[in-house]
């Protein structure tokens, strides 16, 4: 469900909200009514009918938040996939600050830019766009994340941001693009 501006809400109510839909939708798959669901929630009748009716059009996906589309509702998937990858990675593999940057570039055209403070740019950030990273093993608990990048991003790309003469170790910054095979 999206609402422009998030319906006039402050983000804790749109949080509520957001929670509030996700329960209708758990009751609606344990086949509750939308009445008693409506009284239950304490919301309107309306929006309980509302809820049901994009519920039983594309599940509980279809009453998640996602913010404002622009044009772009075609690639949310892709970039929630990648852009968790990049996030775990930085997560996992970084011993410090990290920070997460979206641009939307117009022609439903997006690129999500993650820095974080460990300098190693791992493939298929470090190579040639022509150079593959195999997929991880079936049985590995990971691996796979930087694979999914080169296979369903439209670009990608790594710059490291330290070794200069203080050499600070400003970490790296990796960013894949979506929505377009144009240069990113």
């Amino acid at each position: 469900m999206r609402y422009a501006q998030g319906g006039g809400l402050t983000l804790r109510e749109q949080e509520k909200r957001e929670r509030l839909r996700l329960d209708a939708a758990e009751r609606f798959a344990c086949g509750e009514k939308t009445e008693a669901i409506a009284r239950e929630l304490r919301v309107t009748a309306r929006s309980a009918r509302r809820w049901r009716r994009a519920w039983e059009q594309g599940g509980a996906d279809a009453l998640r938040s996602r913010g404002p589309v622009h044009g772009m509702a075609e690639v949310l998937d892709v970039v929630e996939l990648l852009t968790s990858e990049l996030v775990t990675n930085a997560y996992l593999h970084a011993k410090g600050p990290a920070s997460l940057r979206l641009t939307a570039l117009g022609e439903g055209r997006l690129r999500v830019g993650v820095w974080d403070s460990h300098p190693y740019i791992p493939a298929p950030f470090a190579k040639p766009p022509g150079d593959r990273v195999p997929p991880g093993s079936v049985g590995a608990g990971g691996g796979r994340g930087l694979f999914l990048v080169q296979e369903f991003a439209d670009s990608w790309g790594g710059w490291s941001l330290g070794g200069g003469l203080l050499d600070r170790g400003a970490g790296k910054l990796l960013w894949f693009g979506v929505g377009g095979r144009a240069a990113m």
